[in-house]
């Protein structure tokens, strides 16, 4: 039987209230779900969610990529380039702080990413 995930529970309560993703879905419903089931619950992470799926960006401990950043892009730099691109795509942005998500601004995750 599996569990349920409080955190994915929220993120896929934003995603149907938004009416996205429209296309590869399975961005949150399996690999998003998979990554927040094998991390901790209070580790804080950005989650993008735009027409055509959804990233997760973890932020702690304290390192400017995550594991799945890290494989697609390879450097803080583009890390970073990567959300100000996400931005211009019009995702909804969002930071999740240990215990709920929030909507924010892509200066405002380029500055979390950048702590």
């Amino acid at each position: 039987m599996e569990t349920k995930d409080a955190r994915y529970e929220v993120l896929a309560a934003r995603a149907a209230e938004l009416a996205l993703p429209r296309c590869f879905e399975t961005d949150l419903t399996m690999h998003d779900r998979a990554c927040l089931a094998s991390n901790p619950v209070g580790r804080r992470f950005l989650w993008a969610i735009g027409e055509s799926g959804t990233t997760l960006v973890w932020l702690d401990p304290a390192r400017l990529v995550t594991e799945r950043l890290d494989i697609a892009v390879g450097n803080p730099v583009k890390a970073r380039s990567l959300v100000r691109t996400l931005a211009e795509f019009r995702p909804e942005l969002h930071y999740w702080d240990g215990e709920k998500l929030e909507p924010i601004t892509a200066e405002r995750a380029v500055a979390l990413l950048a702590a």
